[in-house]
């Protein structure tokens, strides 16, 4: 008989201490709290790369990472621009708009 062992940060009221749970009843649970807590990280935002000089190279990434991975750039800089704390466009030539906001 295989055995798993569950360890928590926060207690857990619906079990008692010494009860052994089937692999059955920890995902039930596990997925009861996937629903009550919300991750920590923000969704991903979609964005719109659009190229002034050219648009066949307009592009929608899935996040500012993989868009400043693509063009090799900086994340602040780029957030800058989308934000309009930077004016014109990144490199003379991105413009970029946040699809998802």
């Amino acid at each position: 008989m295989v055995r798993f062992v569950f360890f928590s940060l926060e207690p857990i009221t619906e079990i008692e201490q010494e009860k052994y749970l089937t692999l059955d009843e920890i995902k039930d649970l596990i997925d009861r709290y996937r629903i009550i807590y919300k991750p920590l990280q923000p969704k991903a935002r979609k964005i719109l790369a659009e190229n002034i000089l050219d648009s066949k190279l307009n592009v929608t990434f899935d996040s500012l990472n993989e868009l400043a991975n693509t063009l090799k750039g900086d994340k602040a800089t780029i957030r800058g621009y989308m934000d309009g704390t930077k004016k014109g466009y990144y490199r003379k030539q991105w413009k970029f708009t946040e699809l998802n906001p």
